[in-house]
């Protein structure tokens, strides 16, 4: 640990004397190189722009920045927005300081260490900045309380860890890398992490209020970054750009705010209906004002939560009644989602109306099909359409994204599925990090079968690992494999293992569910057999040899 001490020691060096520059301009691609400036200059009181694209960035030289301070601090990455802007800046008669980023995580610490060096700056959140969900909702509540908000990962753990227990006291934010929570959670002290962005972030909306009452806030998606959210006077919340989650609205509906500043042309739907539900005036920053000219906004993108879902079929079964809907993660990550409407229609009429009583987990790449009760048979001679409304988003408190489909046409099948299947055995295999579990089919046809393992407890969360769907041929047992990295931590936190089969006769469409819990075991090596075998034939031929001798 002391190591990194030196090294860190090492690398204040390299970092040029910024106390006596009272501009920072940041001219990076990388969205953490233009939070750290930013941060830093609010901190510390100094005037900061950043370079958002290239004709902006000569605007800010010819109409922005303060031509009376002509000693500037250029934050600048190997891979910049604006190339050459140094030169720029030093034609229009500027003094140049510049700070090369070459790794944005360790730009992040090292500015830290020169806000304390300024401003004796000892607090910090630390957060994982692979999202900007996190950062953007401490921004504020960071400026407010003089925090310095430090980027963690695996890789620099070891140098956050030594920094942040030398220097004073810090706080862990969001969903964190294991190895950071494991050197830090002891010694921190607070931590919000409720599993959720939209839930941590109602979190420090709250605590913002209590030190700092305001009728106003900043709405904003998460999904780019703008120089007000570092405004020590407002908290900033999001909201979501299709869909606000429910705990938002009944935040804002029992709060006092009355006025929010949206933050993003996409929010301006969302946006209206909180103005329709509780009666806050909004208003819409979509641009700036500059020499009597309106500019867009100087935002920044930031790396968001990608998903994307689709119905990819839906089906009526004249046996079952029921209408089975088809649903298929087209992204690449975990996704509830929940139906608010599936409106049925019968030569454009509308003659019933399903939907979900709460969300489900859809898994990346895989098809889900949910079944809900429908008497259509009185119109099986017409033309069965559906029209379907559906919310989707990284957790159930947070279905942010909405997905909407109209005029998809019902295929009509009979179809009668007596397939059985049972759950013989779990094994979870510690050298391939990975659950194997062993199913039966018990019919006369081929089942078609996907498992879950479902909330196992890593790092003191709750998460469901998928397999992909295969095949069981009648009567015989088919192992399935579920890829699961668990440490030998989380073995004592996961003594009984719940296994969710979902399976069927008709391949993608998948209607019967099985569950069974399991006593966590451990799978043998395979090459066990094998080294006791080569023991036995090495000793044998040891033996033989040896008899041969005294003969």
């Amino acid at each position: 640990m002391r190591g990194w001490t030196v090294l860190f020691t090492i690398l204040l060096c390299i970092l040029p004397s910024v106390t006596a520059l009272d501009q920072v301009i940041i001219n990076s691609q990388d969205w953490k190189d233009i939070y750290t400036g930013i941060l830093y200059a609010q901190l510390t009181g100094k005037d900061v722009h950043f370079v958002a694209e290239k004709t902006q960035g000569l605007q800010l030289i010819n109409e922005v920045i303060d031509k009376n301070n002509k000693e500037i601090l250029l934050i600048e990455s190997e891979n910049p927005v604006a190339i050459g802007y140094q030169s720029h800046l030093e034609n229009a008669g500027f003094t140049v300081e510049k700070y090369l980023s070459r790794d944005p995580y360790q730009t992040n610490l090292e500015f830290a260490q020169k806000a304390k060096e300024e401003k004796d700056i000892r607090s910090f959140i630390i957060l994982d900045a692979e999202l900007g969900y996190n950062a953007v909702s401490v921004a504020p509540y960071a400026a407010l309380n003089n925090y310095y908000v430090l980027f963690a990962n695996a890789e620099n753990s070891g140098q956050i860890s030594d920094f942040v227990t030398e220097e004073g006291e810090f706080s862990l934010y969001g969903h964190l890398d294991r190895r950071v929570k494991e050197e830090l959670q002891p010694l921190s002290t607070q931590i919000i992490d409720q599993g959720d962005d939209y839930q941590d972030n109602l979190e420090i909306v709250f605590r913002f209020l209590e030190q700092q009452p305001t009728k106003q806030i900043i709405f904003t998606s998460g999904e780019v970054l703008e120089k007000s959210f570092f405004n020590k006077e407002f908290p900033v919340l999001l909201i979501g750009t299709d869909n606000i989650p429910e705990p938002t609205l009944d935040f804002l509906q029992d709060s006092s705010v009355t006025t929010a500043v949206v933050v993003g042309y996409d929010l301006l739907s969302n946006a209206k209906k909180i103005k329709d539900a509780t009666g806050i005036k909004v208003l819409l920053k979509y641009g700036q004002g500059r020499n009597s000219e309106l500019y867009a906004l100087d935002v920044f993108p930031l790396p968001k939560y990608e998903a994307n879902i689709d119905i990819s079929s839906i089906q009526y079964n004249t046996l079952s009644k029921k209408l089975e809907v088809i649903y298929k993660n087209t992204g690449n990550v975990h996704t509830q989602v929940q139906a608010l409407s599936h409106r049925i229609m019968s030569d454009g009429n509308i003659v019933a109306e399903v939907g979900d009583e709460k969300p489900f987990l859809l898994n990346p790449d895989d098809a889900l099909t949910i079944q809900y009760d429908a008497d259509l048979l009185s119109y099986l001679d017409t033309e069965i359409t559906v029209e379907s409304t559906v919310v989707y988003g990284q957790s159930a408190a947070s279905l942010t994204k909405l997905f909407i489909k109209k005029g998809i046409l019902v295929e009509t099948v009979t179809v009668e599925d007596s397939s059985k299947i049972s759950l013989e055995k779990t094994e979870y295999n510690k050298r391939a990090k990975r659950f194997e579990i062993a199913i039966r089919n018990q019919g006369q046809k081929y089942v078609y079968a996907d498992l879950e393992i479902v909330d196992v407890s890593i790092d003191d969360e709750k998460i469901t690992f998928g397999s992909a769907a295969q095949a069981v041929p009648p009567g015989k047992t088919t192992i399935f494999i579920v890829e699961a990295a668990l440490e030998e931590a989380d073995f004592e936190n996961n003594k009984l293992i719940t296994v969710r089969a979902r399976y069927g006769e008709r391949e993608g469409i998948l209607l019967k569910t099985l569950v069974r819990e399991f006593e966590l075991k451990f799978t043998e090596s395979r090459y066990k057999p094998l080294l006791l075998l080569a023991v036995v034939i090495i000793l044998a031929v040891m033996l033989k040899y040896r008899k041969k001798r005294k003969i």
